[in-house]
């Protein structure tokens, strides 16, 4: 389960069906699902009734913090219609010429790395998919060193956060043997990449057609206020870990 968990739902799904109940870990009761109409009922019609799980609040909220990603209710609502201002048709075309510059640069580097042997088109994607949405929200400025950087970090952190749900009953020992504070000391890592990002912008008080831009000059709704420094990493790299990794698998397929 650990190294392949979809081939493991995978096969209980040919035995039970498109919706059945599977204990991670023997442990946490879960219900899965492959039923459109299902998910649709949960995730769109009837999304009021129901909670973000413990496996998105908790296991994912100790290494990303609380934002739009792990968060619902109130708290979710507002992030939802603050973080959506940054999606407009007019802001989208603002970050269409950046976008369409990192395309060329990969599309080159690409087609030449081909010419020379078999590549895996999933790790190329996540490359492609992780400067787009990277230069997206940071910008031109942003190294692609710097990009890579947290994208590993981001990959260790979610295979560990998945041993934690597939193996509940390690939890425990995760925390007495340093495990949790290893990976915690990588996400520290990844969150000052950010932070430099955030703070240098705020001091030179530039303007860029980015989100980080976007998110610094937009107040809240209702409240009129900022988001802080500590909530803008949150938020900015939730939406790296979000749009990296659907996209990639998305383009692979």
């Amino acid at each position: 389960m650990v190294q392949n968990p979809i081939e493991v739902i995978e096969a209980y799904r040919r035995k039970l069906g498109p919706t059945f109940t599977f204990y991670f870990g023997g442990m946490r009761r879960t219900i899965i699902s492959a039923d459109p109409a299902f998910i649709k009922h949960v995730l769109q019609d009837n999304q009021a009734n129901y909670h973000k799980s413990d496996i998105q609040v908790k296991r994912m909220g100790e290494f990303q913090g609380q934002g739009l990603l792990n968060s619902h209710g109130d708290h979710w609502l507002r992030q939802r219609r603050f973080l959506s201002m940054g999606f407009t048709r007019s802001r989208l075309r603002e970050l269409w010429p950046l976008q369409c510059e990192v395309l060329q640069h990969f599309m080159a580097a690409f087609a030449v790395a081909a010419e020379k042997q078999p590549l895996d088109i999933r790790e190329q994607m996540v490359t492609f998919t992780l400067r787009t949405v990277g230069k997206s929200l940071f910008g031109r400025s942003m190294l692609d060193s710097e990009l890579e950087k947290l994208g590993d970090a981001i990959s260790k952190i979610q295979a560990f956060i998945v041993r934690q749900i597939v193996q509940p009953y390690k939890i425990t020992w995760y925390r007495l043997s340093g495990q949790t504070e290893r990976f915690q000391e990588i996400r520290r890592e990844a969150d000052q990449i950010v932070r430099d990002y955030v703070q240098l912008r705020r001091q030179r008080g530039e303007s860029a057609a980015d989100l980080l831009q976007q998110i610094i000059d937009t107040p809240q709704a209702g409240s009129g206020e900022y988001l802080d420094d500590e909530q803008t990493i949150v938020e900015l790299l939730q939406l790296l870990v979000a749009g990296n990794e659907t996209s990639s698998n998305s383009l692979s397929w």
